[in-house]
């Protein structure tokens, strides 16, 4: 992507990229365990895989102008925000609730 100059979909990328460890964190924290992101992560994984740009994370699925079809990157952006921030806030609720 670099080489090619594909800056959305490496924007995509890297969105995907942050998108899948933030998904894993807060479904961890929450549920406090694995299996919760494993059945939730691999619809995601099969619907990207099967051509299904309504759950494509990573760009991998382009439309017929070379674009990501997927989701836009200020979604996959607001997301990973919003993911990340339920993490440290019911950290710090279960800290002050301790």
């Amino acid at each position: 992507m670099v080489t090619g100059a594909d800056t959305l979909g490496l924007v995509h990328w890297f969105l995907g990229a942050l998108f899948i460890p933030s998904f894993a964190l807060v479904l961890g924290t929450l549920s406090r365990t694995h299996r919760l992101f494993q059945f939730a992560y691999l619809p995601l994984w099969y619907g990207t895989v099967n051509g299904l740009a309504a759950v494509d994370f990573m760009g991998a699925i382009r439309a017929a102008d070379g674009s990501p079809a997927g989701l836009s990157p200020v979604f996959l952006s607001a997301a990973v925000v919003v993911l990340l921030s339920v993490v440290f806030l019911s950290g710090a609720a279960r800290r002050a609730t301790s």
